[in-house]
């Protein structure tokens, strides 16, 4: 079930998505922890991260270095010493056409969350949200 609380979170993904540089489509992403904002993130083409590149070659993906909007998300949240244990992942993502498209993670990305101990993702999908939750 998408609360009010999500609908408010992802919001605030989309306003974050518009500062993406990606010329096929602007993702963003914040991480919620006990209704509070912790770290946000968008998709870049011209940004790279030491921890990008390590997940992406542990998926067998080396080559997918820059910046996704949940990585970016979590560059932050560990800039500011943030525990992401049972936090909450909100990803937006909107097509150049103008409309929202699926936003699972992808393999690097959830791999990723799994191992900050992320309890759930919430992202938008072509027909409007879905939840998941991550690990066990």
């Amino acid at each position: 079930m998408i609360t009010a609380r999500d609908k408010r979170f992802l919001h605030l993904a989309e306003k974050e998505s518009k500062q993406s540089d990606h010329y096929r489509f602007h993702i963003g992403c914040v991480i919620a922890q006990n209704r509070k904002l912790i770290a946000s993130g968008y998709n870049t083409l011209t940004k790279t991260h030491p921890l990008q590149h390590h997940y992406a070659s542990l998926v067998g993906m080396p080559d997918a270095i820059y910046l996704h909007a949940e990585m970016a998300a979590i560059v932050e949240a560990r800039s500011k010493g943030n525990d992401l244990s049972g936090s909450s992942v909100y990803v937006f993502r909107r097509g150049l056409d103008g409309d929202v498209k699926m936003c699972r993670p992808c393999k690097i990305c959830m791999r990723a969350l799994a191992d900050a101990d992320v309890k759930e993702v919430i992202y938008t999908t072509d027909v409007g949200m879905a939840r998941e939750t991550i690990g066990g």
